[in-house]
């Protein structure tokens, strides 16, 4: 919409269109617009499920909505814009030229007398608009006032026409007082949850509405029906197991459930989960991968079915079109986009019609629009790392879009005791605010450590306020004795002498064997100590190696190689780490690992035999003691120590499901973690995530909280002169290039990355700044395609790749 003006202080009159974005090009009048149709589909979808709000909260999250932006009318945001996309600047005096926040100036055209609020109402709507854009200061207020009275007064009829909405005569510098002092829980009580439902929900409409994607997809799916109706068809004779249907039977409730392996957690998660929206998170990307892939299955559980969505007409730039067949399952995490190509390519090698080409085609020019909208959180079901949206308890600058999000969801969590004691204390304080907010969770588990559960109940029942949820634990563990799956031994020896690498060689050829180690290191050392053997027969047997230290587009192909050759039955050997313990659907005949501490054993042990259908009267797992790697750094050595005690009772034997939570327990008792590390850090981590203080980091300090602190991303040097990376660098560092081609440049140059420890690497001289990318290095180590990064030795070396 164009409109004639004339303000004092601009020199004479110019037609211009009022812009709120300049990458795409977008006027404010068409961003507000698109903000209210999602408020609209937002409220007609949760609004029943978000008890804190009243139909008056409602009416304030609409008015947030209508004047966010109001603060981009000043006339020197629209001289930036104006200059970014190349239109004529404005002249301007210089004496009211302030570059200040607009949605602090938002905060001033609010018309209080004509809207009236009360002193709690006025509080909350205005820290909802003045920090719908988070900074580490505010403006001065003085500097606020004068360009609001210098320039808004002449805009009321231009905002009217364009926003429908009055705004107010000048600026009453009291509403900026009300942002000095921000809602905390404690202080605030149940205002607190209605400022984080406000604040947070205009950041889902605005994000949304700015990355032009719906607010909701599919809301009428219903994941448990379809997973109750597909159990049906598969197993008619016996239908839901009793874990499935203790799911089923709790879904209103907050419920834990330890189950052993291969007893139907998945769908027992999606049972619990129902018609509502859920978070399914998983500890691995590989696994989550995995996952995915599973439940979009259009031979299994298909949940993309068509469905419908709810959409809008006009101008709207989304259609019905544009999401079919992404309607039901998102897959988020650091490289999601990557598999979700990598799922497009294999779709278009195994079908060569034209049809299924042309409809591949079509997936492949929409997919960034896809991914967009389950990044915010549009999805029915979303497939997650617990980084993506389980970080608010840290209190970061904007935790409130995930924290309000959780108050219409539920999130299961699979596998807790996978996780460091530090995040596993943050993963139970989220738990613990969930539930404050009004959303539910499930944790699945087959192991799940005692102390974890003693300190959520003592969390939920010491949290301020009551539960919203009844916590329901399983009375048993789902386990099946009479399904004889691990026959252990437990060897003194290192998992590295001679022969052992024969007799893993000698199975090789006529089984499936896995290798786990504790360590990247050890994993290569084991690698290559199998192939220069004088018994590999590398025609003959396949050996592989699998870890985290290879660049992405390697380390993608090796875990979808790991997969397929699982699939196919064949014969041969994997060696690789801890990647494989969690949630991985994998089933090999033999297991060698090095030990560990008893919960990553016992997942180890769930790679292989995992159905239960192999022979268990020799031996298929050998667990070796000697010289095992970790201990001490990746291990806790006190619950190490304690592990092996209580697992060389068991030698020899058929280890019984029953048995192996017994000695779960047993290891995780608060008694018998007495001067433990792990118990110093799980208890310290607990204290401080429940006393931290709000807004006292950014969003991206609180994501390396949940990583390795140390870790960042780096290109192997050796590759720098790859083709496709100076192809992308060039055009990354082009002045000439759009905004849209150098984002897809830096997608082509993560394909080459990989994660170092900075410490370790800074220390060694071997880290660089990346030209022209401030977050990431290039690593002067060897790599090799096979072995991957070879972070430890200093000097570069021939490579082979």
């Amino acid at each position: 919409m164009t409109c004639r003006f004339s303000l004092c202080g601009l020199k004479g009159s110019v037609d211009m269109e009022y812009l709120a974005k300049s990458k795409p090009i977008e006027t404010i009048a068409t961003h507000t617009q698109e903000l209210i149709k999602r408020f609209h589909i937002l409220k007609d979808v949760h609004a029943d499920k978000l008890s804190f709000l009243s139909e008056k909260d409602w009416k304030l999250l609409e008015w947030a909505v209508l004047y966010h932006d109001v603060g981009k009318y000043n006339p020197v945001f629209q001289h930036k814009l104006r200059k970014a996309v190349g239109e004529s600047e404005l002249s301007f005096d210089l004496s009211v030229l302030y570059d200040l926040q607009h949605n602090l100036l938002s905060i001033l055209a609010f018309p209080r007398k004509v809207l009236k609020l009360n002193k709690v109402e006025r509080a909350l709507l205005f820290q909802t608009i003045g920090f719908h854009h988070e900074r580490e200061r505010l403006d001065d207020e003085e500097q606020l006032s004068l360009v609001y009275d210098t320039y808004f007064p002449a805009l009321k009829e231009t905002v009217a026409d364009e926003l429908g909405i009055e705004i107010a005569e000048y600026g009453d510098r009291s509403s900026l007082g009300i942002l000095k002092r921000r809602y905390t829980e404690i202080e605030n009580g149940p205002d607190f949850y209605r400022y984080v439902l406000l604040k947070g929900l205009l950041h889902r409409l605005d994000h949304a509405a700015s990355a032009h994607v719906p607010i909701s997809i599919a809301p009428e799916a219903n994941p448990g029906a379809r997973t109750e109706a597909f159990i049906q068809r598969s197993f008619p004779d016996t239908g839901l197991n009793p874990l499935q249907q203790f799911s089923k039977f709790n879904r209103q409730h907050h419920v834990i459930a330890v189950a052993q392996t291969g007893m139907g957690k998945t769908e027992a998660g999606l049972l619990w989960i129902g018609d509502d929206k859920a978070f399914f998170t998983l500890p691995l990307r590989v696994s989550l991968n995995s996952m995915y892939k599973r439940l979009v299955n259009r031979e299994g559980l298909n949940l993309n079915g068509r469905v419908g969505s709810i959409m809008d007409s006009g101008e709207s730039p989304y259609t019905e079109e544009d999401f079919e067949g992404e309607e039901v399952v998102g897959l988020l995490h650091s490289t999601s986009l990557d598999y979700l190509e990598q799922m497009l390519m294999e779709d278009r090698e195994k079908n060569s019609s034209q049809r299924r080409q042309a409809q591949v085609a079509k997936d492949e020019e929409r997919l960034p629009l896809i991914h967009s909208a389950t990044k915010e959180y549009a999805n029915p079901l979303i497939v997650c790392t617990v980084d993506q949206i389980l970080k608010f308890p840290l209190y970061y600058l904007g935790f409130e879009k995930e924290y309000a999000t959780m108050a219409y969801s539920k999130v299961v969590i699979d596998e807790l005791q996978a996780y460091s004691p530090e995040i596993a204390a943050i993963l139970i304080r989220a738990l613990v605010m969930i539930d404050r907010i009004g959303g539910s969770f499930m944790i699945m588990t087959a192991t799940m450590p005692k102390i974890y559960k003693e300190a959520l109940e003592h969390e939920l029942s010491e949290s301020r306020g009551e539960p919203t949820h009844e916590l329901v634990i399983s009375p048993q563990p789902f386990i099946d004795d009479t399904n004889l799956r691990h026959h252990i031994e437990v060897h003194e020896e290192d998992l590295a002498k001679s022969f052992v690498l024969e007799r893993i060689l000698e199975e090789g050829k006529t089984k499936s064997v896995l290798v786990i180690c504790n360590t990247v290191n050890r994993s290569k050392e084991m690698f290559q100590a199998l192939r220069a053997s004088e018994m590999a027969d590398l025609h003959q047997i396949v050996v592989r190696l699998l870890h985290s230290r290879f660049v992405r587009r390697h380390r993608a192909k090796l875990e979808e190689r790991l997969l397929k050759f699982e699939q196919s039955k064949k014969t041969g050997i994997w060696i690789t780490t801890q990647l494989v313990e969690a949630s991985l659907d994998i089933d090999f005949d033999r297991l060698y690992t090095e030990m560990s501490v008893l919960d990553s054993q016992f997942q180890r042990y769930g790679r292989c035999n995992r159905r239960g259908k192999k022979n268990t009267t020799e031996a298929n797992i050998h667990v070796f003691l000697g010289d095992a790697s970790g201990v001490g750094s990746v291990y806790d050595e006190n619950l190490y120590d304690k592990s092996v005690k209580l697992l060389k009772q068991h030698h020899g034997t058929v280890l019984r499901e029953s048995i192996k939570q017994h000695m779960i327990n047993e290891l995780y008792d608060r008694k018998n973690l007495k001067n433990s590390i792990f118990l110093e850090k799980f208890d310290n981590a607990l204290r401080e995530i429940r006393d931290m203080t709000p807004y006292d980091m950014n969003r991206s300090e609180a994501q390396k909280i949940f990583r390795d602190i140390q870790e960042v991303q780096a290109v192997p040097r050796c590759l720098m002169q790859a083709e496709k990376i100076q192809r992308a660098m060039a055009v990354f560092n082009s002045s000439k290039s759009l905004w849209q081609q150098k984002k897809k440049s830096r997608k082509e140059i993560e394909h080459y990355l990989v994660g170092v420890n900075l410490y370790k690497a800074k220390k060694s001289g071997l880290l660089s700044p990346f030209p022209g990318i401030p977050d990431l290095y290039i690593i002067d180590a060897p790599y090799n395609s096979k072995t991957g990064l070879e972070v430890d030795k200093a000097a570069y070396s021939s490579l082979f790749l």
